[in-house]
């Protein structure tokens, strides 16, 4: 066996983790969907986990420079998607 065999079954084992860590939350979600309350789901958050799957199983030799990269950019929309929640909110109760 090459020397980078057992590094590739790490790496795969690492990318399952990720996988699962982003998909089980849509899992959950599409649960509470069907449920006695149900909640409504869009097309922005899957669309999110799928950037940040994509953008991570890309060449990045460190996830901590990756993360603060990102924190800004995934941060920045989800405060922006609030704020633009609250004013519909704020705009139709009027």
């Amino acid at each position: 066996m090459s020397p980078f065999g057992p590094v590739s079954v790490v790496f795969g084992l690492l990318l399952d983790l990720l996988r699962y860590e982003v998909l089980a939350p849509f899992s959950r979600a599409l649960k509470a969907s069907r449920g006695p309350h149900p909640v409504r789901i869009g097309w922005l958050v899957p669309l999110l986990g799928l950037v940040v799957v994509l953008d991570v199983s890309e060449e990045c030799p460190d996830l901590d420079a990756w993360y603060l990269r990102q924190r800004r950019l995934v941060l920045g929309g989800m405060l922006g998607a609030n704020v633009a929640s609250w004013v519909g909110s704020f705009v139709l109760a009027c």
